[in-house]
């Protein structure tokens, strides 16, 4: 199990709480038994770093880019929207305070089926505990479109 990266940070985040001033031990029992106890001395070295510290270990990684997405619903009231990409459906923040205040002021509006061409940013957390979070937020509404209409092949009979 040690080699298991989420249980590796939950057990680290246990033990940390023994490099706190004013603990010196942590046992674990069991029916008046000690089945375990770690001391501070015995602590290991990534645990105090971690503590002095006082920095969540985390990495995150942020891109930024431009894409297609079709609403899929609209959340005017807390931003939160869901979008798809023509590959996948996500979440995503609404967070362009231009096009959100046209949407106010009825200025804006779409149809299914309606295309935005938007600045999307992608920010992924590698959480202490080997969970990865990914947050969206539509930073910039560039276009609205109205989806492609095929043409007719042949004009219409008068």
């Amino acid at each position: 199990m040690y080699m298991n990266d989420a249980i590796r940070a939950d057990l680290d985040e246990v033990a940390r709480s023994v490099a706190k001033d004013g603990i010196d031990e942590l046992e674990v029992s069991k029916n008046g038994n000690i089945l375990d106890a770690i001391a501070k001395e015995d602590l290991p070295a990534r645990i105090i770093a971690d503590e002095s510290t006082d920095l969540p270990i985390e990495r995150v990684l942020t891109n930024i880019r431009e894409a297609f997405v079709t609403v899929v619903t609209a959340n005017f009231e807390q931003g939160k929207w869901r979008f798809s990409d023509g590959a996948s459906k996500f979440n995503a923040t609404l967070a362009d305070p231009v096009f959100q205040q046209k949407l106010d002021e009825r200025l804006e509006g779409f149809y299914k089926g309606d295309i935005l061409r938007v600045k999307i940013k992608t920010a992924q957390t590698e959480k202490a505990n080997g969970k990865i979070v990914t947050e969206h937020t539509i930073e910039e509404v560039l276009d609205h479109q109205e989806p492609l209409r095929q043409r007719t092949l042949l004009p219409p009979n008068s």
